[in-house]
């Protein structure tokens, strides 16, 4: 029992000495406190203003106390109070304050931004940090690139879609799916995007069918969107989506004519070549070439464009300037819906020789000869001895 007496005995002397060891009354002792923020949090293009105290906790005068405030570039301070220019003095249980007026920058994205307070006394810093929570407003908004050339009824087709959030908040369970009539996505008729922060994108192919009732080339497709905000705030918003379909010409050459029995060396012929749109667009400076070396003549002509169905004939006065098998490609270019095509057919022409006439004219000059004497030998002699 006597030793029980004697520790708590113990005890209390020594509180009085930790106690006084602890609080160090013989000394200045300076701090910060950020006691009010308003609105709190803030939004890109709001107004705030924080108020700044230091006070004076310990047992002596705190002399030459320097304040300065160290702050993101998101924040521009506009004014402040001047209480906190001039290095001054803080009394033993005194506090001084400073009201500081921020803007936040419009283009600030959602996130926490550093405000520092460095209250300097004899060369040592104590710094007091605020967090500054900014909350900004998603925006989805989607571009689309159509895989497909042509859409048709009862058909699928795939589109790259990247979704961004060109907002300065945090968009999350974006939901878009289709409304126009006719038309049904894969996946349960809905793409999900869980988050998006800003300025980020999400990418990704879907596959999108339309129905057997469809208008042929539709022209637009609108989708709805979904979403909600950090504050779990709804926005519902409908984006057309433009289909942007491309009718695809299609030239070929029907039928080939040479006005000539028979082709010659160095003999000018007339040759007819009639092209065919076999496509479902309208083909656009239409022009045809014919490449060969062995032909000479102008061997290009232009043939301005062709709708659906539409044909058109194309003329070339043309001259061989060899004999034998000449090849000819015939380069068809034209312009539809999705750029600049270029198509190529062959045809080989049979072209007769200078030195093959000349045979032939010798030829037949010898049978001519050789009749002739024959005529005069043997027919005339039978006839005087008869």
């Amino acid at each position: 029992m006597q030793n029980i007496i004697k520790t708590l005995l113990l005890l209390l002397l020594c509180v009085p000495f930790t106690h006084a060891s602890f609080y160090n009354t013989d000394s200045p002792h300076i701090s910060g406190a950020f006691d009010s923020i308003s609105p709190y949090p803030v939004e890109p293009g709001q107004d705030f203003t924080i108020k700044l105290r230091i006070y004076n906790d310990g047992g002596e005068l705190g002399e030459d106390v320097s304040v300065s405030l160290d702050f993101d570039q998101q924040f521009f301070l506009k004014s402040k109070d001047e209480k906190f220019d001039e290095v001054f003095d803080l009394c033993v249980g005194c506090s001084k304050n400073n009201i500081y007026y921020f803007t936040v920058k419009p283009e600030t994205v959602s996130g926490d931004y550093p405000i520092i307070a460095k209250i300097k006394r004899n060369g040592v810093i104590i710094e007091e940090k605020l967090l500054m929570r900014v909350i900004g407003q998603p925006e989805i908004i989607f571009d689309s690139k159509l895989l497909n050339e042509t859409v048709t009824t009862d058909g699928r087709f795939s589109v790259v879609m990247n979704i961004k959030n060109v907002g300065t908040g945090i968009a999350r369970n974006i939901k878009i799916k289709p409304i126009t009539q006719g038309f049904v996505m894969d996946n349960s008729n809905l793409l999900y995007v869980e988050k998006l922060t800003p300025k980020q994108d999400y990418e990704t192919e879907v596959s999108i069918m339309s129905s057997d009732d469809l208008d042929n080339n539709p022209s637009r497709l609108t989708f709805s969107m979904d979403y909600i905000n950090e504050k779990s705030e709804s926005y519902n918003y409908q984006q057309d989506f433009g289909l942007d379909l491309i009718d695809l010409a299609g030239l070929y050459i029907t039928s080939i004519k040479i006005d000539a029995k028979k082709l010659s060396v160095g003999k000018e012929f007339l040759l007819t070549v009639r092209l065919e749109n076999q496509g479902e667009g309208i083909a656009k400076k239409i022009s045809l070439l014919i490449e060969s070396e062995k032909i000479e003549g102008i061997k290009r002509a232009y043939l301005g464009e062709l709708e659906e169905s539409e044909d058109t004939s194309a003329f070339f006065w043309l001259t061989p300037n060899d004999d034998g098998i000449i090849e000819m490609d015939y380069l068809i270019n034209y312009e539809d819906d999705l750029g600049l095509h270029q198509s190529s057919q062959n045809l080989k022409i049979n072209v007769d020789s200078k030195s093959h006439s000349v045979f032939y004219l010798f030829g037949l000059l010898i049978i001519v000869i050789v009749g002739y004497i024959f005529y005069k030998i043997y027919v005339k002699g039978k006839y005087k001895n008869g």
